[in-house]
């Protein structure tokens, strides 16, 4: 039996999520509205992979294959981009907290999910579809000035609900708009609990008051974001802090050059590397694997490293 509690606004603001017993596999999130916002102006959509790309109806809790015929809410138009449409159309698949019945959603099974929860608006996904090429959908950049989320606050709870076990964190990969909190409760007297516990204003405060030099300008002011350093034009390419992680990176390949590096990657096994050249090769050492080998093939940039994308993500089996 399992309960879930989510809280989004620490103490004083946000929404809490609390649930009754699972039944069937199923996982219920329970909203309850903590913060400045009304139910009406929350909106929850809850996106992940069940064989395929999959969206969530907040008020029947239907799974929906992804469709691009889901995209039917117009959407801003800034500067000219029409979205990957043409046509300024996104998903149909946000509901607002007010119409969820009971403020309860019943997460099935599912892997890599997303439950987007935003204010004052909607957000703006493009569905491209269920499988094949491409597929998925497309997720608000912030980084892109002509984006149509530019100005909408959310956040992002990240969750797989597996055969092993619930997996779920309150994620600020991208940035931060809210104070978020997570409560879990689940057999034999299982509780956890994690997130902000102060006001949305203190953690800005704390933001200006203790992170300076190349992380200044993460803090949006105006907008009380804090954005990831890679979704900034700083840590861009051709960006002042394009090089942040190059002195970094250049010590690991010259120290691994001569030497091994060795670390246990627990249910992956031990593994050991060294630099050949300007490619960081791996082999591993438990068989955990089957004697895999792992590469990285040149040294990754700043951008790559923030984000760990790019060179830190190739298909091994590719290089």
């Amino acid at each position: 039996m399992l309960k879930i509690m989510k809280r989004i606004g620490g103490i004083l603001l946000g929404l809490c999520f609390a649930g009754a017993a699972c039944t069937a596999g199923t996982l219920p999130y329970t909203f309850v509205n903590n913060s400045p916002y009304p139910d009406d102006q929350v909106y929850v959509a809850v996106i992940g992979i069940i064989g395929g790309h999959v969206w969530i109806d907040g008020k029947t809790g239907e799974v929906h294959q992804m469709s691009a015929g889901d995209n039917t809410v117009q959407g801003p138009v800034i500067n000219g981009n029409k979205g990957p449409g043409n046509n300024g159309l996104y998903a149909d698949c946000f509901t607002k907290l007010s119409q969820i019945p009971d403020k309860t959603i019943s997460i099935p099974a599912i892997a890599g999910s997303h439950i987007l929860i935003s204010f004052g608006s909607q957000l703006y996904l493009y569905f491209f579809g269920y499988s094949g090429d491409p597929s998925g959908y497309a997720a608000p950049n912030l980084a892109n000035p002509t984006d149509p989320n530019q100005g909408i606050r959310y956040e992002i709870i990240e969750l797989t609900n597996a055969a092993n076990g619930l997996w779920t964190n309150t994620t600020r990969v991208d940035s931060y708009h809210y104070p978020m909190g997570l409560e879990v409760w689940g057999a034999n007297g299982f509780y956890k609990k994690t997130g902000e516990i102060l006001p949305h204003d203190s953690i800005l405060a704390k933001w200006k008051n203790e992170i300076h030099g190349a992380f200044e300008g993460c803090l949006n002011e105006k907008e009380g974001v804090i954005m990831a350093p890679s979704k900034t034009s700083a840590f861009q390419s051709g960006g002042a802090q394009a090089n942040y992680f190059k002195s970094y990176v250049d010590a690991i390949w010259s120290k691994y050059a001569s030497e091994d590096l060795i670390f246990n990657s627990g249910a992956a096994g031990i593994w050991k590397g060294r630099v050949e050249g300007e490619t960081f090769v791996f082999h591993n050492q438990t068989n955990f694997t089957g004697n895999a080998t792992a590469k990285i093939s040149r040294r990754p940039n700043t951008l790559e490293v923030l984000e760990g994308n790019g060179v830190l993500s190739e298909d091994v089996q590719k290089i």
